[in-house]
């Protein structure tokens, strides 16, 4: 019933057997691996963006067994309660989802059908969470479906787009999120009845995800304690946009990569990862216009990593993100990087900010939340456009080490005047950022007499002392100039 046809022939050369169209049906579905179409008389679906096909739809998935793919032919299949997903089985529409060529809709009307005492239903939701076990039911492969979860006619619904309930190895390709009235994709601990819970959520694959126009945010994960979030990979064009809550969200993320991401016109963060991140790695991002909700007084990041005292740091490089600074009180920080433990690090490169030269915005920020050591490991970043001192700032309790040394440097005009024999003249050079015991040396743009010594010293914060000092028996007066301190950052 259902399955991959069985001798159906095909004119297309003398380079293919007469027998191949056979053999190869044969071949798919051996092992049992059958295809289940939902629009098979069998169960009827019509996907004609009227008919409500819930019941057809769920009853071909419960139809299937394991190693079989549920197939939706192109079309707007409406529905009006959730679309369980049972494990172990694919779920391919029509490709891409962006083409909107097969789409699962919300029915106006249905936000009843879509609640639950955990407040988070889906259109897509998987088994376990449905069943409120404790332990998840297993993988599912979903690919190229449009999730459309029709807010502006579901006012109450608590539905993301697909919520995921702790499923291990899926694989999750060519997916789009859209108006939905919580967040586009859900990754969540907690069943529908609040109370059941699983350890956690990993090994997860996306290819080609798009979020956007979702009342929550693109991408949610948050849990609790020490559970299990780890090695959540995004791949090939990751974009999230105009959602009214962040772009990312995850809390406790370790291994989660990103290659190639872009989010835009998001109302509150773009990747905002909370309580130890660690073997975090984002790549080839993009991000701009974050923070459009400008809430007063609120404070939105670009991207934000809270980091672990771990032995695997996170890493960003190849990433461009801009502040807009819209009329309002907020603020706007580019990067964040905050240092939790004892001993954390960070490594960054090829990173730049872009800013619109207003108090409000801040490039890079490096954040010694302890009085331990914060370790700065950055390559090549950069920042356009921002008040002086908020380009880059090093800033928290504890101290900052960097790797490459970070360079500072100050000049001061300087007239010395004359010096006595065996005496000195000193002058002070704003550097901002230098603190006593760093190291540092002078420039002078003139060219000073024999018997004359420049030396520096860090004498404060932001402060270096400069003297030129004549060891002759003579007086000797230098000329007039511009001299330069420069400081390392270690």
């Amino acid at each position: 019933m259902a399955k991959f046809p069985v001798g159906s022939s095909a004119d297309i050369g003398d380079t293919v057997p007469a027998d191949y169209w056979q053999k190869l049906g044969t071949l798919l579905n051996s092992g049992g691996g059958s295809f289940y179409n939902v629009q098979n008389p069998d169960f009827g679906a019509v996907g004609n963006g009227v008919n409500d096909d819930t019941a057809e739809i769920q009853a071909c998935i419960d139809a299937s067994a394991i190693g079989d793919t549920i197939v939706f032919p192109p079309g707007t299949y409406m529905i009006s309660s959730p679309i369980v997903l049972k494990p172990f089985r694919r779920y391919m529409g029509w490709g891409p989802a962006w083409a909107d060529q097969t789409v699962i809709k919300v029915a106006n009307g249905s936000s009843a059908n879509f609640q639950s005492t955990s407040t988070h239903s889906g259109v897509l939701v998987t088994e376990s969470w449905n069943t409120n076990a404790t332990v998840p039911a297993g993988p599912v492969h979903i690919a190229d479906l449009l999730l459309h979860g029709n807010r502006d006619n579901n006012a109450t619904g608590q539905h993301s787009g697909l919520v995921l309930y702790g499923e291990y190895w899926s694989t999750i390709e060519n997916l789009r999120t859209i108006g939905n009235k919580k967040h586009g994709v859900l990754l969540t601990r907690t069943a529908k009845n609040n109370v059941a819970t699983i350890t956690g959520i990993s090994d997860l694959h996306f290819h080609n995800l798009h979020s956007n126009n979702n009342d929550g945010d693109g991408i949610r994960q948050l849990s609790s304690g020490a559970a299990n979030n780890t090695d959540i990979v995004f791949s090939g064009r990751t974009l999230l946009y105009s959602n009214g809550g962040s772009a990312c969200v995850a809390d406790n993320p370790g291994g989660w990569m990103f290659d190639s991401i872009h989010f835009w016109d998001n109302g509150e963060h773009g990747v905002y990862f909370d309580s130890g991140s660690h073997a975090v790695k984002i790549h080839n991002l993009y991000g701009e216009n974050f923070g459009a909700a400008n809430v007063a007084a609120a404070q939105y990041f670009g991207v934000r990593l809270r980091i672990l005292n771990d032995a695997v740091p996170p890493q960003i490089s190849n990433a461009t993100i801009q502040t807009t600074d819209p009329a309002g009180t907020a603020s706007f920080v580019c990067y964040s990087f905050v240092g939790d433990g004892a001993d954390t690090h960070v490594y960054t490169a090829n990173v730049h900010a872009l800013g619109a030269n207003t108090s409000r915005g801040r490039g890079i920020v490096w954040f010694a939340n302890t009085a331990a050591t914060f370790g700065v490991h950055d390559a090549n970043s950069s920042v356009t456009d921002f008040v002086a001192g908020q380009g880059k700032e090093y800033t928290g309790t504890g101290t900052h080490a960097f790797d490459p040394p970070r360079v500072l440097t100050g000049t001061a005009a300087w007239t010395p005047g004359a010096i006595g024999a065996d005496a000195g003249v000193t002058t002070t050079v704003t550097v901002t950022g230098a603190a006593l015991g760093d190291p540092c040396e002078p420039g002078y743009n003139q060219v000073l007499a024999a018997g004359l010594i420049l030396s520096a010293q860090v004498t404060a914060a932001n402060t270096v002392t400069v003297q030129i000092r004549n060891v002759t028996a003579g007086s000797i007066t230098p000329t007039a100039g511009t001299v330069r301190a420069t400081v390392w950052k270690h």
